[in-house]
């Protein structure tokens, strides 16, 4: 359930602002589409770095987890 949601909050959030996709998932959206580039880049992460990503962009900061 919480993976899942953290998942998700990212896909939507990167489908939102596809400015903030780092710049080769931006060229993949740019060939492929962006909700490919978006699938990938996050199957391209790790745990931690999906876990450090949600928690740039969703907690603020001074928070913690």
């Amino acid at each position: 359930g919480k993976a899942e949601a953290l998942l998700i909050a990212l896909f939507e959030h990167y489908r939102e602002h596809p400015d903030s996709l780092p710049a080769d998932a931006a060229a993949m959206a740019f060939a492929e589409g962006l909700d490919r580039a978006i699938t990938d880049h996050i199957a391209s992460m790790t745990d931690n770095y999906a876990l450090e990503a949600y928690r740039d962009l969703f907690v603020p900061r001074g928070w913690e987890l």
